[in-house]
């Protein structure tokens, strides 16, 4: 039988279950942090794997805005965070933004302000 959690957030099947596929997959991974989540799924190309809960993630620290790709809804990530019993780096950066990939397919990452040398965004930029 399919083990639902009783979250607080009204969560549709479709992003139930693709919070649910998340978790189990990353379970075996044994993660303390959020961010290793967040460099698997972009190294690994994951975001369409949950195109309800997966997208364009904009963010914001100080005067920098960029968007990450692969990136998952806050309050989703919450409740993944949560099951999977994940601690953050204490980022700074807020989310500003977020387009599922449901809405709008996945391109590559995109950087307003990149926050490192190759133009890309780090995970551990994030404030999950």
């Amino acid at each position: 039988m399919k083990r639902r959690y009783s979250s607080k957030q009204n969560f549709t099947s479709e992003q139930e279950d693709e919070i649910e596929k998340l978790v189990r997959f990353f379970r075996r991974f044994n993660f303390t942090n959020s961010s290793q989540i967040s460099n698997y799924i972009v190294k690994h190309n994951l975001g369409n794997e949950y195109p309800h809960i997966a997208g364009h993630l904009g963010l914001k620290n100080g005067d920098s805005e960029w968007t990450f790709e692969g990136g998952i809804a806050p309050k989703y990530y919450r409740e993944i965070c949560e099951r999977l019993d994940l601690g953050n780096n204490g980022s700074k950066a807020e989310v500003i933004d977020f387009t599922s990939y449901a809405v709008s397919p996945q391109k590559r990452r995109i950087n307003i302000n990149p926050s490192n040398d190759d133009g890309a965004i780090c995970a551990d930029d994030l404030p999950f």
